[in-house]
């Protein structure tokens, strides 16, 4: 992983900003503990560079659940970065949570194509998938079997 501040990771994602040495200690000391923050992002990185992000938070939607989303720079689309990602990302939030939930806009062909492949990934690594469509939009819950 690489931390956020740096120029190239900024192009990563929509809140880039340059953070002071301060800011950087804060945060990183808030990071320490999931619990505390609700949220955590981890970078995408391949030889190219920063590529992108995997966002988990504590989900409005859902209780106990942690929300997941992605977000891969458009020229790095289509590789299956963001799918090696969510695996990974998922599987380490796991301590935090064995319920992940994302919400797709229907319209969103490429981020439902990812979506559904992470739902066969992780149906083949003990969780239960469950996939409707409410309002146009793709909901996806993940629960790992016990």
């Amino acid at each position: 992983m690489k931390w956020e501040n740096l120029p190239d990771a900024q192009a990563a994602t929509v809140q880039a900003k340059v953070w002071t040495f301060e800011e950087i200690l804060s945060l990183i000391e808030s990071f320490q503990n999931f619990q505390e923050t609700g949220q955590q992002r981890f970078m995408i990185e391949c030889e190219e560079g920063t590529i992108g992000t995997v966002d988990f938070f504590e989900s409005v939607t859902l209780n106990d659940a942690l929300e997941l989303g992605i977000y891969i720079e458009e020229g790095s689309r289509g590789r299956g970065w963001a799918l090696q990602a969510m695996i990974q990302g998922v599987e380490r939030m796991r301590p935090h949570s064995n319920l992940f939930f994302a919400q797709v806009e229907e319209g969103n062909a490429g981020s439902v194509r990812v979506f559904q492949k992470l739902a066969e990934a992780l149906s083949e690594l003990d969780y239960q998938v469950t996939r409707t469509i409410i309002k146009r939009n793709w909901h996806f819950l993940f629960q790992r079997v016990q």
